[in-house]
């Protein structure tokens, strides 16, 4: 078969073969209010700062006198009813039970996409930031069961081994130019591994009493998703609507609901509905054909066969497009600018009167949350990822150095997100300590961030092709 720069080109359409736009000359002056909002949406520290800015609301609403329309707005009672069946739950356990469970679909996805092809698909990619993810979680829990080696203070354990990639790369992108690409490759890896060992650590250690008639009704429906890969099932819907019954069945197992998240991400397909090859070779056709429909003909049987031929091409874009991307794409927008923002909302609310720091600040609780993010993050992630170098079980990319490494392990310390939805889950039935630990969490991340930041700005040299974008790697996003 002849390559496609071999094959025979039609006619050149009326215009001479030049690029012609149809754009009015007042069409144009539309493009400038809309592109802000857009570099907005796309730009890293925006979900961060959406993220910080939802949390400092919910601090302002609870030491005020907005305080009691807070507590009422989180524990508003929201019900459903389907015949005879009955839930009603408040709008705290919606948010943290529900709305994460679709944060944790997008996680799944994250991390299934990054293990198949992605910065974990090979083992010697993925050494270097998955051992210092690793030792970035070990320890902080080593060092907070140190400080609180009995319950209740103990059920903590998980709150700092946690990283939210939201304000870690916000903070690294406000580097700008001295951050090398290496370095965002590395943060995001490390989040991603982080992110799934908290995910494991939800799945097995923060879990009440077991149903199993409902575990094994979840279980049931795992099989069922599976089965609906195997059999070519390539459409989102089927599922979407499994995957809602399966949460309401991991919800009523005694596992934590947003665990249905991740299994349903596991089943979902990552591979096209058309062979690559076909759809190239359909490709060429329907634009070749589509060309030669440029005959100076504009009556409406012609513009019809135009018009279908473009359904046809979007039809095959679609079908190439891996279900596995496309919803983590439809999902990227709500979780960042809507979910993530309510959560914090919700949860970041904690009094700071005189009385109460004073109390949090004595409380081993307190103490773990904090040096176990400040600490034992920096301690974890630096010492295990220069261990991996020196063993070659790892190696530096790019321009990456050992500064770079440590500053990222200083910025591994902001564990707003998951930490504070790991304390929501270790001390559900102690409110003082929960109170605690959301602030300590704070206190930690806050000055994590600032002391990753300064550290890289001031202490580390730029990357010196940095602006000519000659580092290796692309530069990731976050989930």
């Amino acid at each position: 078969m002849k390559r496609p720069s071999q094959m025979p080109h039609p006619a050149p359409p009326p215009g001479g073969g030049k690029e012609r736009r149809f754009n009015s000359p007042l069409e144009r002056l539309f493009f400038p209010l809309r592109s802000p909002f857009d570099d907005l949406i796309h730009h890293k520290t925006s979900r961060g700062v959406l993220l910080l800015a939802a949390a400092i609301a919910a601090l302002i609403a609870m030491n005020s006198p907005l305080q009691g329309a807070y507590l009422r707005f989180i524990e508003t009672e929201i019900s459903m009813r389907v015949g005879s069946w009955y839930f009603s739950e408040p709008l705290r356990l919606w948010v943290n039970d529900g709305l994460m469970g679709i944060f944790f679909l997008a996680v799944g996805l994250e991390i299934k996409r990054e293990l198949l092809v992605g910065s974990l698909s090979s083992p010697r990619k993925a050494a270097l930031p998955a051992l210092a993810a690793l030792g970035g979680m070990l320890a902080p829990a080593a060092l907070f069961l140190m400080l609180n080696p009995s319950p209740p203070d103990s059920r903590g354990w998980g709150v700092p081994i946690a990283t939210d990639i939201a304000f870690a790369m916000g903070a690294l992108a406000l580097l700008g130019d001295r951050a090398p690409r290496a370095l965002y490759v590395f943060l995001v890896t490390l989040a991603v591994v982080d992110d799934l060992g908290a995910v494991l650590v939800i799945a097995f250690f923060y879990t009440g009493g077991i149903y199993w008639e409902y575990l094994y009704s979840a279980m049931g429906l795992f099989c069922l998703l599976a089965g609906l890969n195997l059999t070519g099932v390539r459409h989102p819907l089927p599922f979407l609507l499994v995957g809602a019954i399966l949460w309401f069945a991991m919800l009523k197992s005694g596992v934590h609901a947003t665990v249905a998240g991740v299994l349903v991400a596991v089943t979902v397909p990552v591979r096209p509905k058309t062979n690559p090859r076909f759809f190239g070779e359909k490709a060429r056709e329907l634009i070749t054909a589509y060309e030669l429909r440029w005959s100076g003909d504009d009556s409406a049987a012609t513009h019809d066969e135009r018009h279908h031929i473009i359904r046809q091409i979007k039809r095959g874009v679609f079908l190439m497009e891996t279900p596995l991307q496309r919803m983590l794409d439809e999902l990227l927008m709500p979780v960042a600018f809507l979910i993530l923002p309510i959560f914090a909302f919700v949860n970041a609310g904690v009094p700071l009167t005189m009385d109460d720091l004073a109390r949090e600040a004595a409380s081993p609780v307190s103490w773990g949350v904090a040096l176990g993010l400040i600490v034992g993050k920096f301690v974890g992630v630096s010492a295990a990822a220069a261990l991996a170098v020196w063993t070659g079980v790892g190696q530096l990319a790019g321009r990456l150095t050992h500064r770079h490494i440590t500053g990222a392990a200083l910025l591994a310390g902001i564990g707003f997100t998951m930490s504070t939805f790991i304390a929501t889950l270790g001390y559900r039935d102690e409110p003082e300590l929960l109170a605690t630990a959301k602030t300590s969490i704070l206190f930690a991340s806050a000055t994590a961030g600032v002391l990753g930041y300064l550290y890289l700005r001031f202490l580390v040299p730029a990357a010196p092709d940095a602006k000519n974008g000659a580092d290796e790697g692309p530069r990731a996003d976050p989930p």
